[in-house]
């Protein structure tokens, strides 16, 4: 019965675990793209920074509504000279006031409200601006994440296919390997082509590594972009296509801009923040309350007969007029980050329109490039079965056929160095189309 329980809890345990490992499958980059959107651990703080944006900008928005607190204070007097004096002077003739008591006593409700301050309302629109600062940079991150995206997908999509052809390679290099062993051993060929064969073969054994570290660094990299875990499972279905679509590649707005454009707004807002320093502000006040004085400190009293009101109302209009020239200097210095701001700006919508420009030239060339290597490439491979049955036929000698075979090898890796850098830049390319970006 124990080793049935512990045969039970071991198969369990293996059913867990294989429950709690994901396998994702991709037909395609959108279906790809449309996770990451979702998952993307990194996407996630920027929405929770633009969240706090918001809460900052409502929290800014405050100065149009009144504030109220409540106050409750008292005081021992110490040394204080007291007065007695008729109540008639505070309305009371009833009663006699003493002024000076040495315990005195407060309580009441104060309230305030700025009519005008023109540096709060520039604070609140800076507030503003702020929550669509950190939208543009959501945005562009999301321009930035989708470059990614789209670069590890297709770099593992030629890694799939580099291995799918080494592996064929690499299976007929053996052969070859085997081939020449027995023709040294009849003393038919020489001990350099022997070590060719060998050198071919090692050749393309390191190919089909580099290919596998490829493909598998890329699945790592886009494990992380989808937020999964270490033992979780990629699958992608789609195989590139044999021949590349040159075509009129059109590219969207490069996003950063915006984020540029916001942080000048924001230096704009601190610009005027600086200068609205010295305008007056105006203020509302309201006081409700009473006060209470006794000579024992066990003779204070709830009572409202104790308790003698206080009510006032007024307006206040204050200025900063000197400061001794900090807010002159801070203004000065705002000035400079606006004019710092625009010009950082303008460098970078000079430098996005010269690399956009050489980015869609770049595309074109390297595609008819990688079309012609992949052309080359296939022409090669044909050549190589052609000369194999030449060389089985007896047409050609194992030497001349190695020596292609060394020339095919070499076409093969230039032809997956133009494919890997053509979508390289068609990456760039999908990820300033906003299809998908949202």
């Amino acid at each position: 019965m124990f080793i049935k329980r512990i045969y039970i809890t071991i198969i369990l345990s293996v059913l867990l675990s294989s429950m709690a490992v994901a396998q994702v499958q991709f037909e395609s980059f959108e279906q790809l793209w449309e996770m990451t959107v979702k998952q993307n651990p990194t996407l996630a703080t920027y929405r929770l920074n633009i969240k706090i944006a918001k809460d900052n900008y409502r929290a800014s928005k405050s100065f149009l509504l009144p504030s109220i607190s409540a106050s409750a204070s008292g005081q021992d007097n110490l040394k204080l000279q007291q007065t007695v004096v008729g109540g008639s002077l505070a309305g009371q003739a009833e009663e006699t006031l003493t002024l000076g008591s040495r315990y005195s006593y407060s309580a009441g409700l104060t309230g305030n409200y700025t009519l005008f301050n023109w540096q709060t309302i520039t604070e609140s629109r800076q507030a503003k601006n702020a929550v669509q600062l950190q939208e543009s940079q959501e945005a562009y991150y999301l321009q930035t994440l989708k470059n990614m995206a789209a670069s590890l997908y297709y770099q593992t999509l030629v890694s799939l296919k580099a291995l799918e052809i080494t592996r064929k390679d690499l299976a007929f290099s053996d052969t070859l390997v085997h081939l020449a062993t027995e023709k040294y051993a009849e003393g038919s060929i020489s001990l350099i082509d022997l070590n060719q064969s060998k050198i071919n073969y090692n050749q393309i054994a390191q190919n089909a590594i580099a290919s596998e570290n490829l493909y598998e660094g890329n699945i790592s990299q886009l494990k992380i972009l989808l937020g999964l875990q270490v033992d979780d499972t990629i699958i992608i279905n789609e195989r590139l296509p044999e021949k590349i679509e040159t075509t009129d590649f059109q590219l969207g707005k490069n996003k950063q801009l915006d984020t540029y454009a916001r942080m000048v707004k924001d230096a704009e807002y601190t610009f005027k923040v600086q200068k609205s320093v010295n305008i007056p502000v105006l203020s509302f006040f309201a006081y409700y309350g009473g006060d209470q004085f006794q000579n024992k400190l066990k003779a204070f009293s709830f009572k409202s007969s104790q308790w003698h009101r206080q009510e006032y109302i007024g307006l206040s209009l204050s200025a900063s007029l000197f400061s001794g020239l900090y807010d002159l200097n801070k203004m000065k210095a705002a000035g400079k980050n606006v004019e710092l701001a625009q010009t950082q700006l303008e460098i970078a919508a000079q430098e996005s329109a010269i690399n956009d420009r050489l980015l869609l030239d770049e595309i074109v060339r390297n595609g008819a490039s990688t079309q012609k290597a992949s052309e080359a490439f296939f022409l090669y491979r044909e050549n190589l079965n052609l000369y194999h049955i030449q060389y089985s036929e007896g047409v050609i000698a194992l030497n001349t056929f190695l020596v292609y075979f060394q020339n095919y090898l070499i076409t093969e890796n230039a032809y997956f160095t133009q494919l890997s850098n053509y979508y390289n830049n068609l990456s760039v390319v999908i990820s300033r189309n906003d299809i998908f970006t949202k």
